[in-house]
């Protein structure tokens, strides 16, 4: 009876032991990682959000309300907004000529697959 408990256990997380095994270790090789943007990343943002809708006198909306309200906020959110677009669509367009151009080369050299 305990042995098949054990394997429908098994079964019903869908794991073997060396998966479950691989899948902590991938776990553990990535706490360093979470930990790092954890201090070095996510900790000042909430900080600086923090302390800058904390100087507002109306709370949060009076402080995002003030940002939207003034035409030279506007105008750089504006052209931050033109910038990130204009990057991403040269991006693209840069990308889709080198993937043209290796397709020439895998033609030329006969190396091209179906």
């Amino acid at each position: 009876m305990d042995q098949r408990r054990t394997a429908l256990t098994a079964n019903e997380t869908g794991m073997n032991a060396p998966e479950r095994k691989r899948s902590w270790l991938a776990l553990l090789l990535a706490l360093p990682t979470a930990v790092f943007l954890a201090l070095f990343y996510f900790y000042p943002l909430a900080k600086i959000i923090q302390v800058s809708l904390a100087r507002a006198e109306g709370g949060a909306a009076a402080a995002i309300m003030a940002v939207l309200g003034s035409p030279t906020y506007l105008k750089i959110i504006g052209f931050t907004f033109y910038q990130a677009g204009l990057s991403t669509l040269l991006t693209l367009l840069t990308g889709m000529l080198g993937l043209g151009g290796l397709r020439t080369v895998e033609k030329l050299s006969g190396v091209a697959t179906k």
